[in-house]
């Protein structure tokens, strides 16, 4: 399964600042695309589903009016994929939808960026799973906090550093639990470099149950 990554696009209203032409070359063949908040405008998902079915989640810039959970938890060809912005640390977990795409199995949280926690849905195991801080200089802060969502996802995409990412993390296991390795994607911006040296978006192959990514830099 071939999908398309992006983050932070931070598109007006306006149009003073748009998706760059290059993603309908970038993004050729995809059969998804996951966007991980910040998109700003609901125009990025009707264009960016002019290529193919898209899932986002909400980041820090995001309205309610755009209705996106704060994090995902998908099954894509027996991978788990994660996607969360990367502000913030879980404390407590709404309650869980579930849908279907094709094949995959998806899930997510309910909860809007802004709302209120719901009563008895804690999720302190996140809280012992995964560390504060992971040591990517850049992205320690935000693929921890966006891990700390789904805890248990072999494949993590955030955003929110605006930083492009690509690395094997080693996370230890909780009690009898064995170390396990993680697969920490952060596409960068294709609109909004801010303090990387480029732009970015990212590609993301899954394939008889492994991961590979690739990164789109310009």
């Amino acid at each position: 399964m071939r999908i398309g990554v992006l983050s932070d696009t931070h598109v007006s209203g306006s149009g003073r600042r748009v998706l760059p032409p290059r993603l309908w070359d970038d993004f050729t063949g995809v059969e998804l695309i996951l966007h991980a908040g910040d998109l700003t405008s609901p125009r990025v998902i009707s264009d960016l589903e002019t290529i193919a079915p898209v899932l986002a989640v909400a980041g820090n810039n995001d309205s309610l009016a755009l209705h996106l959970p704060l994090f995902r938890r998908l099954q894509l060809e027996g991978v788990i994929v994660g996607m969360a912005h990367g502000d913030r640390y879980a404390l407590d977990a709404a309650t869980s939808t579930s849908s279907t795409y094709g094949s995959a199995q998806l899930a997510g949280s309910a909860q809007l960026a802004g709302s209120a926690r719901p009563a008895g849905s804690a999720q302190p195991a996140a809280r012992k799973r995964v560390p504060d801080s992971l040591p990517f200089p850049g992205n320690g802060q935000t693929s921890a906090f966006a891990l700390s969502h789904v805890p248990d996802a072999a494949v993590m995409i955030f955003g929110h550093s605006h930083r492009p990412l690509i690395a094997r993390a080693t996370i230890a296991g909780e009690g009898l639990e064995p170390k396990r390795r993680v697969l920490l994607l952060n596409p960068g911006s294709p609109t909004d470099k801010r303090w990387s040296h480029n732009f970015g978006v990212a590609l993301l192959q899954i394939k008889d149950g492994a991961a590979h990514a690739q990164a789109l830099l310009w």
